[in-house]
């Protein structure tokens, strides 16, 4: 089973135009703040409101929370739950739906992804944005795939709680090197895996392999 992969020329485009500081300063991000990531549906399946419980423990001015998405109908009260989380913390920004380039744009202008829970595309997108990355594996959702080089701190089903996922934030954000290897072995995964090309071209050896 290949990746799903990430439109690689696309990000390429989003790097060599630049915006990342622009839109930064559009939520008065400074230049030495550390973006944390997150998107996907509003929904307690997400379990989004764990890492803004513990977003709001973390004693470091330098953080903000893009969190990109919105519930349906069905998840209405699920969302106010966030709101009223997040409502004391000006650097919490709900950022709503976004189209498929808006969301690698926000990926680039972030520094670090979490997902609580959930697969998800965004996962992959995050990697080849060269994000180091916290997952939560409630179970039955193997990360091994994409973290051949540990680009992703994955947190099994008795550790996704706002105590690990707070713990994980703050050895990433006061570690650089391990921020910066983790950097690069999101680029080493983006690389082999997450390339549409190379996913094509391995399709093709395993189907001109079985003819």
């Amino acid at each position: 089973i290949l990746p799903l992969g990430a439109d690689i020329d696309l990000l390429q485009e989003i790097k060599k135009n630049n915006n990342r500081e622009v839109l930064r300063n559009n939520y008065n991000v400074d230049k030495e703040d550390i973006v944390i990531f997150t998107g996907g549906k509003l929904t307690p399946l997400k379990s989004t409101h764990l890492l803004i419980e513990a977003f709001n423990k973390l004693k470091d001015n330098r953080l903000n929370l893009f969190i990109i998405g919105d519930s349906d109908t069905n998840n209405q009260k699920y969302k106010d739950k966030l709101m009223n989380l997040a409502q004391t913390n000006p650097k919490i920004h709900f950022l709503g739906w976004k189209n498929s380039k808006e969301v690698y744009e926000y990926l680039f202008a972030s520094d670090l992804a979490i997902f609580p829970a959930s697969q998800s595309i965004v996962w992959l997108q995050a990697i080849a944005c060269e994000l180091p990355l916290i997952i939560g594996d409630f179970g039955g959702q193997s990360l091994n795939y994409i973290n051949e080089f540990k680009s992703v701190i994955e947190l099994n089903s008795t550790q996704i709680n706002v105590e690990k996922i707070q713990e994980n934030i703050e050895s990433i954000i006061s570690d650089k090197n391990k921020f910066i290897q983790m950097k690069k072995s999101a680029c080493m995964t983006k690389n082999k895996y997450l390339d549409w090309n190379h996913l094509i071209n391995n399709t093709l050896k395993f189907n001109n392999n079985n003819e």
